[in-house]
Formats: structure tokens, sequence, C-alpha cells
């Protein structure tokens, strides 16, 4: 399991808050996007699929009840 992408991904979720969205893909670090990060694990692919989710929170691409819905979701898989 590759921890280093993992930590990337879930670092992402915590930098996204404090940064408005743009059009540009998010960063996980300086030069590091998203579609970049290679996925070797099941961790890795639901992180990834859980800041894709938020970035399209984002850009406003859902309605609130589905946000509540994927909110409960997300909750899911962080006990």
């Amino acid at each position: 399991m590759d921890t280093n992408n993992t930590e990337k991904v879930m670092n992402l979720g915590a930098e996204t808050e404090q940064q408005p969205a743009t059009e540009q893909q998010p960063e996980l670090q300086k030069g590091h996007r998203l579609v970049d990060v290679v996925v070797t694990d099941d961790n890795t692919a639901l992180n990834l699929m859980v800041n894709f989710l938020t970035l399209a929170h984002k850009k406003g691409a859902f309605s609130i009840a589905e946000s509540a819905k994927i909110w409960e979701c997300i909750r899911q898989f962080q006990r």
C-alpha cells in the first residue's frame, strides 16, 4: 500500500476547505493534481472519489438533498 498517495489525497480535503474553487484542477501539493494520483489501493481510490465529489459540490453540481446524501455516505467510511 502506498501511504504517500493516500496522505496526499487526505490532505486535499483540508486544503480545499480553505481555498476558493477555481476552474483549474485542484492541487494535492504544489504541482500535483487529483488526476495525477496513482490509484494503488482501495483506500486511495475511495479518497480520490471523495475529493472529486467535494470538487463537484463546490462547483454547484448537486442539490442540497443530494449533497446531504453524499455526506451521509462519506461519513459511513470515516468510522
